[in-house]
């Protein structure tokens, strides 16, 4: 009995030997995580997500503690990869305010900016009219004609008739877009003291003349005479209709040609910009096209020529056409000068016989 009593003895004293162990171990875990850290300025060995140099904050750790966990509490000062976190009240760790202890990972990069410049997309369009000089020259010349209403001119004319070279004839010249209205006056020695007033749907649709002396036969000068626009005597004195006097149809003929190059119709020939040259026409100088006539192209040049196009450069508009035939010889000549628009013409200055009230009429 007495040797059973002194063994259960024993054991209750190991009993409380070993919870007496378990305890300070456990003394020991809680006090670890407050083990002072020593201060560091040196980066760790190794790339941390976050180094921030400067002493680390103090804390209390028991002896015991400090023994077994010297070698893992030098490592983590080293590596500082442990950061303080503020507390709720915005307090950082350095201020002495409690903080826990968490593991700062590597902070995503910030998002970059897209740059990228998006362009419209590519789309065919018509070249300037600047990439090719017949049609800007044209384009030029409708551009101003559109602007006009009325304007006046010199014309200085010479033409071969059924292959007979005429005398140049110089004339004072009034156009008028709506209705269409000419008025022309002989100035020079040929033809002297004629006029000549048209007017599209007025007047009989008719040509009305004041003859000068030696226009047709047995009349004397000073005649008013009313003819159709397309009656042969009116052919007979003038390569063109009344119709198509004036810089617009000049333009309009211009405008045909520049198409007809440009969709490479080989029945208009060929042409070429010459660039500004100086005529003895002009004080300064023209833009000059040449335009080699194809045969066929023209009812009045079966056989084919060379005409001259040239334009002013400040206003655009046709002020001189030279056209030769097949053998070189000038059939063509109008010269256009002293231009006068926008030109203001009443009706009256268009109206035969508000001009001619005291002239005879046949």
């Amino acid at each position: 009995m007495a040797a059973l009593l002194a063994g259960t003895l024993a054991g209750c004293s190991g009993l409380r030997w070993f919870r007496g162990w378990k305890s300070a171990s456990a003394d020991v875990r809680i006090t670890a995580t407050s083990a002072t850290l020593p201060a560091t300025t040196t980066p760790p060995d190794y790339a941390p997500a976050l180094y921030i140099p400067g002493p680390a904050p103090a804390r209390s750790v028991s002896r015991s503690a400090a023994a077994k966990s010297d070698a893992s509490t030098s490592d983590l000062a080293k590596s500082d990869a442990f950061k303080s976190k503020a507390s709720k009240s915005g307090a950082s760790p350095s201020d002495g305010s409690k903080s826990d202890d968490v593991l700062t990972l590597p902070l995503a990069p910030p998002p970059v900016a897209d740059t990228t410049i998006v362009l419209p997309p590519l789309t065919p369009s018509e070249p300037a009219a600047s990439d090719n000089p017949l049609r800007a020259l044209h384009a030029r010349a409708a551009l101003k004609w559109s602007q006009l209403d009325a304007y006046g001119c010199r014309i200085r004319r010479r033409e071969a008739i059924a292959g007979q070279p005429r005398p140049e004839e110089i004339i004072a010249a009034k156009f008028r877009k709506e209705p269409f209205s000419v008025f022309f006056e002989w100035l020079g020695p040929e033809a002297k003291g004629r006029e000549v007033v048209y007017v599209q749907g007025q007047h009989g649709n008719l040509i009305h003349t004041l003859t000068a002396p030696g226009d047709i036969f047995l009349m004397p000068g000073g005649t008013r005479f009313k003819i159709a626009p397309d009656n042969l005597l009116v052919k007979n004195k003038s390569r063109y209709p009344i119709t198509e006097a004036g810089v617009g149809a000049l333009i309009d003929r211009f405008g045909e040609l520049a198409q007809a190059l440009e969709r490479g119709d080989p029945r208009a020939g060929s042409a070429k910009y010459l660039g500004q040259l100086k005529r003895k026409e002009f004080e300064t100088k023209v833009e000059v096209v040449v335009h080699a006539i194809a045969p066929g192209w023209e009812p009045l040049l079966p056989s084919g020529g060379q005409r001259l196009w040239c334009f002013d450069p400040e206003h655009g508009l046709p002020v001189l056409i030279v056209t030769h035939d097949n053998l070189e010889r000038e059939v063509e000549y109008y010269c256009h000068d002293r231009f006068e628009f926008p030109g203001r013409y009443r009706d009256d200055e268009f109206d035969p016989d508000k001009l001619w009230s005291k002239s005879r009429t046949r």
